[in-house]
């Protein structure tokens, strides 16, 4: 940790310490071995040990140095981040559907499309379930429907879409907003699809 915030002369000290201390034969229970421990301790022990000897260095092992990172530039002498081309794409609604039938749901869920919103495919545990589902595939009653649009869509059609869904009396668990970073999909794709 010490390392990680930058303080490599800090976790030096620390780290002969800890050379030092199991050097001198201080040993916890789990390590302690007949003619080669002097001293069977338990943690807290041990840790006053490694600080009783916090600033020496081990004779026999190896003492460890640890560099210093190179300070990070100022935010004014980094280069700018590049601009992201972000666009919304559509939303994935997972509903509660307790009939587990994806062809009742998606004759349902496509009606409440619009604003250039439509229903693209619906997938339970990942498995895409229609358009072209297997029968044989086992639903359970959790189901993630994806609404997309042809370009771009607005942040209030996804808005309104979630309204009509509740407002048919469907359970909605979450949602999910989808987009695209520079013209690549932010999101996955169901099996299948």
């Amino acid at each position: 940790m010490l390392v990680h915030i930058n303080q490599p002369e800090a976790a030096a000290r620390v780290h002969n310490a800890w050379l030092r201390t199991i050097e001198d034969g201080v040993h916890t229970y789990d390590i302690f071995t007949d003619g080669v421990s002097t001293e069977k301790v338990g943690t807290k022990e041990f840790a006053a040990a490694v600080v009783a000897r916090l600033g020496q260095k081990p004779n026999r092992l190896k003492p460890v140095a640890y560099a210093k990172r190179p300070a990070a530039a100022p935010a004014a002498a980094r280069a700018p981040a590049a601009a992201v081309a972000m666009k919304i794409k559509g939303l994935d609604i997972f509903v509660y559907w307790p009939s587990r039938n994806a062809n009742q749901l998606a004759a349902v869920m496509g009606k409440l499309a619009g604003d250039g919103l439509s229903l693209q495919m619906i997938d339970n545990r990942g498995v895409k379930v229609w358009p072209a589902g297997r029968a044989e595939t086992f639903c359970t009653d959790s189901f993630r429907c994806r609404f997309l649009a042809e370009d771009t869509a607005a942040m209030t059609s996804l808005i309104d879409l979630q309204r009509r869904v509740a407002g048919a009396g469907i359970e909605i668990a979450v949602t999910q907003t989808l987009r695209t970073f520079n013209g690549q999909a932010g999101f996955t794709l169901a099996q299948g699809q």
